[in-house]
């Protein structure tokens, strides 16, 4: 343990616990630190516990955290700005770096592997930058709030893979994290993003693919803004969304392809907007149920059943979308469903 206003350099050392004592590996308080080349491991109480303040220097990098419990990485202390970078954390019973509230953590280059969670953020803002993140035995990241307090991190340039959970969850009030620009966010047992609890993120740019579960499922009671990503071949729908406030969510100019299920699934939600996206080769390209958004000026061609199907007393407007090619038919209205269905072009090519 380092005291208050003092420095450390930590080169080339090994720091090992034993399972049968309740140990930390290191504990920096209010501290400047440089650990480079280290290993900490086999400890019960974690591997680092880091305390900052405003002005403290931490610099965390090129080490192996590994077969620790509760935590790998702690990093606590408001306005704090501590850097992890290109660091091996493994085989944690917990999250491999958590980010308590109000810390500003630059999260950079790091692989994670075998951890409870990669990445656990709570009511934090920190850059999550370029990380490998496999093979969690839950979420692979996640950010949540306490109470009011908000969380308004970035997620940028990583890979998550092989969750056993959700790749990324998104839960809490006041939770508008930005999800973008990442590489893949895939293979995941249950949806590649999850967003929940009056969340409502920013999600751009990323490839979401390969999920068991939906590519991103929005539940009743949050929202997001979906935009320019590209969203191909989950299990379930590649986007579904719908309840009690979904209509603040925007799906706009994403490419949404190959999914098993509907490329859009929308339930009960009213006034949320569906535009400008490419939504080829899924069972149906949009389903509503009880639904009555925006639909406009989206390619929805070649899905294996039909372009857009609207069931139980749906109400959309429906408008300047082209809907070529799918193989039952371009827009199907069933039980009581209505709306504003204008200027679209619906276009069957025979081939033979």
């Amino acid at each position: 343990m380092t005291k208050p206003g003092s420095s450390l350099r930590m080169l080339d050392c090994e720091v090992k616990g034993y399972k049968a004592c309740f140990t930390t590996g290191c504990f920096f308080k209010m501290t400047n630190v440089t650990m480079a080349l280290c290993r900490i491991h086999n400890h019960r109480l974690g591997g680092i516990l880091c305390e900052g303040r405003p002005g403290t220097k931490v610099n965390i990098m090129s080490s192996t955290i590994t077969q620790n419990n509760i935590v790998g990485i702690c990093l606590l202390g408001s306005n704090s700005h501590p850097k992890i970078k290109k660091n091996e954390i493994n085989e944690t019973n917990g999250p491999g770096i958590f980010c308590f509230i109000d810390t500003g953590p630059q999260i950079m280059e790091n692989s994670f592997n075998k951890n409870k969670s990669g990445v656990f953020v709570e009511s934090a803002d920190p850059l999550i930058f370029r990380n490998d993140i496999l093979n969690s035995s839950e979420s692979g990241v996640v950010f949540t709030t306490i109470e009011e307090a908000t969380c308004r991190g970035e997620m940028v340039m990583c890979t998550v893979k092989e969750s056993e959970e959700n790749g990324v969850l998104i839960k809490g009030l006041n939770c508008n994290p930005k999800i973008h620009s990442n590489l893949q966010i895939g293979l995941s047992k249950l949806a590649g993003i999850k967003v929940a609890e009056k969340a409502h993120p920013i999600i751009s740019n990323n490839v979401i693919k390969n999920n068991l579960a939906q590519g991103i499922l929005i539940v009743e009671g949050a929202s997001a803004h979906i935009s320019k990503n590209i969203i191909d071949e989950n299990m379930k729908a590649n986007i579904a969304f719908g309840g009690m406030l979904s209509g603040d969510t925007v799906i706009h100019h994403n490419t949404i392809t190959n999914g098993r299920a509907e490329g859009i699934f929308m339930i009960e939600g009213e006034y949320a907007i569906i535009t400008k996206n490419k939504i080829k080769k899924n069972m149906d390209g949009i389903l509503l149920s009880a639904a009555s958004p925006l639909v406009s000026e989206n390619k929805i061609e070649e899905n294996r059943r039909c372009g857009i199907i609207m069931v139980s007393h749906c109400d959309p407007r429906v408008f300047r979308n082209l809907i070529v090619n799918n193989y039952m038919c371009g827009i199907l209205m069933r039980q009581n469903s209505m709306g504003a269905i204008e200027k679209n072009e619906v276009i069957l090519i025979l081939i033979d």
